[in-house]
């Protein structure tokens, strides 16, 4: 068992770029690979994942909105356009049966400027989804209006640095702000 965190960061860092450069590779199964079938899914899913009663319940919040990914976390650049369809279309149709609400918010798998574009959003937007998230960095705008399917956003986890944070966020918002 790896005991430290950069041990598990760089297996996770191997297994993404795997996943990332291969359009055949389905992450559970890469998982199940990596550790000879010895890794247990479902233990993992039901002791660290939530369920879906766990999911409908948040969504019945007023402050919580349930979004989409996609089927298999899969990158949707490499794939052909009826496979990245298909990944997209059912990650919704999966999530609104199981929470009874429409669904119209989806994060792309990866998000990056190589692992979503044009193409994923025209998808995602023919799905019936207002608004997408990207793994792009930076503050919304008004003039993200015009893309509302391939917005940026702040990733936020424990080794963010507060002050410069707030110092990005000032200037980007100035910056925006002159450019308007």
């Amino acid at each position: 068992p790896m005991k430290y965190g950069h041990d598990k960061e760089k297996v996770f860092m191997l297994i993404r770029k795997l996943v990332l450069e291969n359009r055949n590779i389905d992450p559970t199964q890469t998982i199940e690979e990596i550790f000879d079938k010895k890794y247990d899914k479902d233990k993992y899913n039901t002791e660290y994942s939530a369920s879906w009663a766990d999911i409908k319940k948040a969504s019945s919040n007023p402050l919580c909105t349930i979004g989409a990914h996609t089927i298999s976390h899969r990158n949707l650049s490499l794939l052909q356009e009826d496979e990245a369809r298909k990944e997209i279309n059912e990650s919704k149709k999966k999530i609104e049966s199981n929470i009874n609400k429409c669904v119209n918010h989806i994060a792309y798998p990866f998000g990056g400027e190589h692992e979503c574009g044009d193409r994923e959003f025209l998808l995602a937007k023919q799905a019936g989804f207002h608004l997408g998230l990207t793994t792009k960095w930076g503050c919304t705008f008004n003039s993200h209006s015009k893309n509302i399917l391939s917005l940026p956003r702040i990733h936020m986890t424990d080794k963010i640095n507060w002050n410069k944070l707030q110092l990005q966020i000032l200037k980007r918002t100035y910056y925006n702000s002159r450019m308007s």
